[in-house]
């Protein structure tokens, strides 16, 4: 008998879709049958030299319906993951719903599930009957803690779970709309920043939402920084009067946080770069001395990647716009050689930067450097990386034949092509 038979089991979208886009290797123009599916992942495990854990047609269907939510043999989530070509069990909608007593006191902490298995970078879930605005938020601040060292792979399902959890609480009026639309605008820019890193094309949707989202909840802060992020979008597309009118747009209004002002300062500094203004150095430096001041305002938290080196890497890159290739090399190199390690994204972004201003007086470094900032992509998974060298892919072209160059616009071709862009 079930435990609930009120409760509908939703099926897993996730790994039904994973397997039809496969192409069935017998029926072309197919996707792969369910049988199908079962034979090419019982050749894994036998490769493997697994001859225990066997799955048949019944177990998958279990599964894509959603009755199993978690294949408890990790060599059996192995072999499904190696023949559905993911890296994540949360790409395949897994999740853990046995508990141990230990689990259950861990729950009854933070309401959170992190399974670290063989293979996963994570598996997360939040428990359906322990979910509370609170526990989505932890979810999202360690989800943001984890990004930073393990990169954005098998986070957007889980992010836009929470934000369908967000949407069923709002219909169902049994929290505060001022509170749910604080917490939808924090995890609606976390999946537009997830979604940009995929090259995908609604991550400007994603902010809107956001934006949307912060104005309802009446948030300042919060709305300020996604119009940061929107000026950012828009320096990354060239377009410099947006890039500024909604970096000054985010700066109007209280004051604001000291890690958040310099955001900003920093957006509206590299917005006039962008459009050749001087006053853009100016403002950098404003922006390192916000970024330095001691405060406890918790709203920091939302920029704490912006610290010293972030701010001296963005005034670097308005030197390069305005035409300071040299300088803007000198003070790329510098940060990047600190001891401290940087992220591997900021890392990225930041070679791609020097790598643009060796190019008008070192082609070969200038690829050297971008080959650098490729792997680095590749480690990260950012097709935001990508996008920032094609500035140079493009002016290295009539280098071609050297062999730096060729390695490079090679290795840029093939990120353009393959699964860094989507």
């Amino acid at each position: 008998m079930q435990r609930n038979p009120e409760k509908v089991v939703p099926p897993n979208v996730l790994l039904q879709q994973a397997r039809r886009r496969l192409t069935s290797p017998l029926r072309p123009g197919r996707c792969m049958s369910r049988s199908e599916f079962v034979t090419a992942v019982n050749a894994r495990l036998h490769a493997n030299g697994i001859l225990d854990a066997d799955i048949d047609a019944d177990y998958v269907v279990k599964l894509e319906s959603g009755k199993h939510r978690w294949p408890r043999d990790e060599r059996r989530r192995s072999a499904i993951r190696a023949v559905l070509g993911v890296h994540l069990d949360a790409e395949l909608g897994f999740h853990r719903t046995r508990r141990s007593r230990l689990d259950d006191e861990a729950d009854a902490s933070n309401g959170m599930t992190f399974s670290g298995q063989s293979g996963d970078v994570w598996a997360v879930a939040i428990e359906p009957s322990l979910w509370s605005l609170d526990a989505s938020i932890r979810l999202l601040d360690s989800l943001t803690t984890a990004s930073v060292t393990h990169g954005h792979a098998g986070l957007y399902p889980i992010a836009v779970e929470q934000i369908g959890r967000l949407d069923h609480a709002r219909r169902s009026s049994r929290l505060p709309r001022v509170d749910l639309a604080t917490a939808d605008t924090r995890w609606s820019e976390f999946i537009s920043w997830i979604r940009d890193n995929d090259g995908l094309g609604d991550a400007a949707e994603w902010l809107s939402r956001a934006h949307a989202r912060a104005v309802e909840a009446q948030n300042t802060h919060l709305r300020a920084y996604v119009l940061m992020r929107q000026s950012q979008r828009a320096a990354d597309d060239g377009d410099a009067p947006g890039a500024t009118r909604l970096a000054r747009d985010a700066l109007q209004g209280e004051p604001l946080p000291p890690k958040i002002h310099a955001l900003c300062l920093t957006r509206l500094a590299e917005a006039l770069a962008l459009s050749g203004d001087d006053d853009s150095l100016a403002l950098g430096a404003t922006a390192g001395r916000q970024a330095g001041s001691p405060s406890d305002d918790p709203a920091n938290a939302l920029a704490r990647h912006c610290d010293h080196r972030y701010i001296t890497a963005a005034n670097a890159r308005c030197r390069y716009l305005l035409g300071d290739h040299r300088s803007a090399a000198t003070i790329l190199e510098e940060v990047l050689s600190e001891e401290s390690p940087s992220t591997p994204l900021d890392a990225g972004i930041w070679l791609a930067y020097l790598a643009d201003a060796y190019r008008l007086h070192d082609p070969e470094r200038a690829a050297d450097t971008g080959t650098e900032a490729l792997a680095i992509a590749r480690q990260c998974t950012s097709a935001r990386v990508v996008r920032a060298l094609l500035p140079l892919a493009i002016t290295l072209r009539p280098y071609r034949g050297v062999e730096p160059v060729d390695r490079f616009l090679s290795a840029h071709r093939e990120a353009l092509i393959g699964r860094l862009t989507g």
